[in-house]
């Protein structure tokens, strides 16, 4: 699908960022989370590898950055890989091109939503070298089976996942320098506050 570059008015995609953290009482300081795209001088690249793509606030940001940057936006994701309609409401409006092309790279990032489908938090671990190396250093076998792209987490397997994470010993660290044990154990406790579950993408 490719949708041509309309707009380069920073005030009409300002919303792309949408922070629906906004909506909740988290009690810590609003912030722009890091994001990964594969640059030249006129394209930049997110390049994704779960079987679904959400329109999370890493798939925002990085096409906010692109307009920003006057590049042009495209989304690079597995033949057959399904696209929430929001993503392609987006590229109408502001333009971009979604590749069905297996990418030599994808970047890995962990959501938080509730039960009505509404994101409250988002961060990028890494790339898939960071995702590969965090998976081998899991001592769960639980884990090492359960923590795929595109899996989510709820009500049973949620606990689960905290009672596993809380069992590991891990230094490693997402794109916003927050250790990932931690991080994950903060959108479990999320979860439990406002509903939801988590999503790996």
């Amino acid at each position: 699908m490719h949708f041509l570059l309309r707009v380069f008015d920073l005030r009409n995609i300002q919303n792309f960022l949408g922070n629906v953290k906004e909506k909740f009482d988290i009690g810590r300081p609003q912030v722009t989370r890091g994001v990964i795209t594969f640059n030249c001088d006129t394209h930049a690249r997110l390049y994704k590898n779960a079987p679904m793509i959400r329109n999370t606030h890493e798939v925002r940001l990085a096409m906010y950055n692109a307009i920003k940057n006057q590049k042009f936006f495209v989304l690079q994701i597995p033949e057959g890989t399904k696209v929430e309609a929001s993503i392609t409401e987006l590229m109408t409006a502001h333009g971009g091109e979604i590749l069905f092309e297996a990418p030599e790279d994808y970047t890995v990032s962990i959501s938080h939503f509730t039960d009505n489908q509404e994101e409250v938090d988002t961060w990028v671990l890494g790339t898939q070298s960071s995702w590969n190396q965090l998976k081998n250093s899991l001592k769960s076998d639980w884990l090492k089976s359960t923590l795929q792209l595109g899996s989510t987490f709820d009500e049973w397997s949620l606990q689960r996942l905290e009672k596993e994470i809380s069992g590991e010993s891990l230094d490693h660290r997402n794109m916003d320098q927050e250790l990932v044990q931690k991080a994950i154990k903060r959108m479990i406790n999320d979860c439990k506050r406002y509903g939801g579950y988590l999503l790996i993408q």
